[in-house]
């Protein structure tokens, strides 16, 4: 898995946590609990992601549910298992193409390797996030087409 410390950062870290996420198991301790809904709002800020639409589209739970959850603080382990998808692909991509910036671009780009759907399109599912991990594989080496 990616480094469980960078995805944390994307999170929020410990600030947000309130822990410090040094293992796998520790992550999915942390999912199980329900994250905290700030951890979305860290990572979907960084990915450019600013309205709750875009969240909603993405992570493909519906506006309403994802106010409850802002309203509450917490997300349920459904949504936060999203969230670290989420922040697990950004990670990947940020590692990848070496810079935040044209990571967070590539992942709202459509792109061809993907049947012309966008990155973020394909979290919501554990073989559409497989999909987006191996073309960045095959971006990292260089066998992209």
């Amino acid at each position: 898995m990616a480094n469980v410390r960078a995805i944390a950062r994307l999170l929020g870290g410990r600030k947000v946590l309130g822990a410090e996420l040094a293992s796998t198991a520790d992550l999915v301790n942390a999912i199980r609990e329900g994250l905290p809904y700030a951890s979305l709002e860290n990572v979907a800020k960084r990915v450019g992601l600013t309205t709750l639409g875009e969240k909603s589209a993405v992570l493909g739970v519906p506006e309403r549910t994802l106010q409850r959850r802002a309203d509450s603080g917490r997300l349920d382990p459904f949504e936060s298992e999203l969230t670290v998808r989420l922040a697990r692909v950004t990670q990947r991509a940020e590692e990848v193409l070496e810079d935040p910036e044209k990571a967070y671009r590539w992942l709202r780009e459509p792109n061809a390797s993907l049947g012309g759907k966008r990155p973020l399109e394909l979290i919501r599912t554990d073989l559409g996030t497989r999909m987006v991990e191996d073309t960045l594989g095959r971006i990292e080496f260089t066998v992209y087409g």
